[in-house]
């Protein structure tokens, strides 16, 4: 029973990391039709940051990676996402893949292809004893952090003016800029929230891992993506949702497979993903859809 309900939390920690990562996926392609891939990539230059940062205070550390992931979004936004907003999404996602695979080869070429192991802070790596249960700092720091985030992300989503407008254009983009809605400032800020998205989930990831590596975001936003999809990334939601869902899942499968299959476990997770959309490819969630607006 104990070891169940271990397994329990450690997969509400998981869910809560992918469901911020997940949350960013959609945000985009509500607003743009937009899968971005490159979110892999700005989890890394935050996590990239974290290293730089490494010997300063915790907390000057976090608002630099938070800093660079914002401004790398922003960047990102108005050099090139700017230029592709009459593109098809499928040119959308080549062109974010693209910037990915070649953000990834810059880290590799600055900081090399070897893991850069730190700590972010001693006591992230303890324990503590909850209720019988052997809980780990970071698992409390993640779940703590995810649940803040998702709250405040609610709130502002659907009780302030901007966050109003925020979701009105990821539900119908172009009738929210008929109505007078500034586009650019609009996207512009979703670009930022998904960088604020990305450097929350650098640091938890980096404190799970211990170091940063290029390929390190790649692998979170793959997990994501598969959140979103499945969750409908129409909804912004839906999108939390289905990432929380497979994380949980992702989490819950180290737990319960032996260990001979357990190397298998990303396998039995896509499988369960692709068994989820052969019955609902809307999405797990009512309401969302995968059909082109017009």
């Amino acid at each position: 029973m104990t070891t169940l309900l271990q397994s329990l939390v450690d997969g509400i920690g998981v869910g809560g990391l992918y469901a911020l990562e997940s949350l960013g996926i959609g945000l985009l392609f509500g607003i743009m039709r937009l899968a971005n891939f490159a979110l892999g990539a700005v989890t890394m230059a935050a996590a990239y940051a974290l290293y730089v940062a490494r010997d300063l205070p915790l907390g000057v550390a976090v608002l630099l990676a938070v800093g660079v992931a914002v401004l790398l979004s922003l960047l990102l936004e108005a050099a090139v996402f700017r230029r592709m907003r009459s593109a098809s999404e499928a040119a959308l996602f080549i062109a974010s893949f693209a910037i990915a695979f070649g953000l990834e080869n810059l880290a590799l070429v600055v900081f090399g292809a070897n893991t850069r192991s730190f700590s972010l802070s001693p006591w992230l790596a303890r324990s503590s004893d909850v209720l019988g249960l052997r809980i780990s700092h970071l698992s409390i720091v993640t779940l703590v952090a995810a649940g803040t985030l998702l709250l405040l992300f609610s709130v502002f989503l659907r009780r302030t003016e901007v966050g109003i407008r925020l979701r009105a254009a990821a539900d119908d983009f172009e009738m929210t800029a008929l109505l007078g809605v500034r586009a650019h400032r609009l996207i512009a800020l979703a670009f930022a929230l998904s960088g604020v998205l990305c450097a929350a989930v650098a640091v938890v990831v980096v404190g799970q891992l211990g170091g940063v590596s290029p390929g390190l975001g790649s692998n979170v936003v793959v997990i994501a993506l598969l959140g979103a999809v499945i969750g409908g990334m129409d909804r912004l939601s839906g999108a939390a949702v289905g990432g929380f869902c497979v994380g949980f899942v992702l989490s819950l499968l180290d737990s319960v497979l032996p260990l001979e299959v357990r190397p298998f476990r990303d396998a039995v997770t896509v499988a369960v993903v692709v068994g989820v959309l052969v019955f609902r490819p809307q999405g797990l969630l009512p309401g969302g859809t995968l059909t082109e607006r017009v």
